[in-house]
């Protein structure tokens, strides 16, 4: 089982900084990382066009924070 952060299991979670959005975990995990997947040329398609319907409103939504970001 992976160790997690503070006695929780292992949390993900999306960072919001300037205009990119990273993904992050808190605690470690104890196996290798998975391999990375690319979208399939049906899910690149069905994620522009959520993009092109959706338009801005995908960036501008408020960002709300529980916790302060960390430089880690």
């Amino acid at each position: 089982s992976c160790r997690g952060h503070c006695g929780y299991p292992v949390t993900h979670f999306w960072r919001h900084v300037n205009n990119s959005v990273f993904f992050q975990a808190k605690g470690y995990h104890d196996h290798p990382r998975p391999e990375v997947k690319s979208l399939s040329d049906k899910g690149r398609h069905a994620f522009s066009k959520q993009l092109r319907q959706d338009g801005d409103r995908v960036l501008s939504m408020p960002i709300k924070r529980r916790y302060p970001l960390t430089g880690n």
